[in-house]
Parts: C-alpha cells; structure tokens; sequence
C-alpha cells in the first residue's frame, strides 16, 4: 500500500477494497462512492485476482449478507476513530461503526456492529519445496493456507475524517490517536485534525508530566 509520510493524502491516491462483490443491483447503492465506505474486509473477487482462495471471516460473511440485503444502502453510526502511524512513519484510519438497514421489501434487519474497518486481511503465502518427479528436480511452489496478515487500507486525509465525523454520534464516539504498538491517547475531533507528531508528542508528554507528579 502506498502513502505519503505525512498526515494527509488526496483522493486520488487512495485505492479502496472492492466491492465487487454486491449482488448485480449495486447500482441503486447510495454510498459506494464515498471514501470510507467499505463492506468487507478483502472481497472473495480480489482474492480471485491475487491467485488466492478466498479467506473469508465469519464477520466478513455477516458483513456480505448484510451488505446484499440492503444493497448498500444502510446507515451507520461510526462509534470510534483511530489516527494511527504504523512502524514505516505512514498514518491511517481504523474506525468501528454500527450499521443499520432494511431489506428490499422493507424489513428490518438486526444492527451490525463492525470492528476495525480500516483493516483488511490478506493471505499469507508460503513456500514449499516439491520434488519434479519428470524432471527430476525440486520445484518452489508457492501456497496460501488460511493464515493471513490485517494491513490498514485507508491512509489519513481530513476528507476521509470529516466523512466519519458526519456519522458519528456526538455523545458516544470515542476518538484515539496512537502509535503502532505503543500507548494510545484519547483526542478531540479536533486534534486528529492536526499534525500527528504535534498532537501525539503533547500527549506523551502529558503523560509523563502526570507519572512524575504522582510520584
């Protein structure tokens, strides 16, 4: 996945999971032209085109179903943002969100509550060595079994948050920023707004300050 080394990205650059794999009435979908909208984790159409057997969740197979009940078209109420800068100094967004909807004929599903959807899980693939019995050789055969890897897919932008923002619920919503496996901080709308090192370094710092107080 590629990504500047700053805190915002545009648009353009952002390549978003497939959703391929909505039922052939995806037309009437309202939000599948918005940046964070996403349905599954790794579709089993972007598995096809990576060679791999499809690696599906029991969340991701709830996620699908859902999806294709109300052709895409269901609210959400995002209930945690997450501004995260991994190992390799690039920052993303993870969020977890509630979702809403009815089926074509208008009833009402049971809320779906999605966990990380800024994270995909790609497959693992492994090497293994085979013996050519023609040619009498060994042969390198790549494999994928059911291990897999979650990567973040949605770099940093202010338009991407101002879209979580809008869904947001104003007395629930928790907002975190945090370094890869390290601490992380509660945050203001307003501060994951702001440069990452600025508000991520405060944090720290105010942390510390607090230790040696009470100490």
């Amino acid at each position: 996945m590629s990504n500047t080394n700053n805190d915002s990205t545009t648009l353009s650059s952002v390549t978003k999971p497939s959703t391929n794999t909505l039922s052939s009435n995806n037309n009437i979908n309202n939000n599948s032209s918005k940046l964070t909208w996403i349905p599954l984790s790794l579709s089993p159409a972007e598995y096809e085109k990576m060679g791999f057997e499809a690696v599906i969740s029991s969340l991701d197979q709830k996620r699908f179903e859902f999806v294709n009940q109300t052709k895409g078209n269901y609210k959400r109420t995002v209930t945690s943002i997450k501004k995260i800068r991994t190992d390799d100094n690039k920052v993303w967004l993870d969020w977890n969100e509630t979702r809403e909807g009815k089926t074509g004929i208008g009833r009402k599903l049971t809320p779906l509550t999605v966990t990380s959807v800024g994270k995909k899980s790609i497959p693992v693939p492994k090497e293994e060595t085979v013996f050519n019995e023609q040619y009498e050789s060994y042969d390198v055969k790549t494999t994928v079994g059911r291990e897999t890897r979650e990567e973040y897919w949605l770099p940093f932008s202010v338009e991407a948050l101002q879209e979580l923002l809008k869904d947001v619920n104003p007395y629930r919503t928790e907002y975190i920023i945090k370094h890869e496996n390290t601490d992380s901080y509660s945050a203001t709308q307003e501060e994951l707004k702001e440069s990452f090192d600025k508000v991520y370094s405060s944090k720290v710092e105010a942390r510390s300050s607090g230790n040696k107080t009470k100490k």
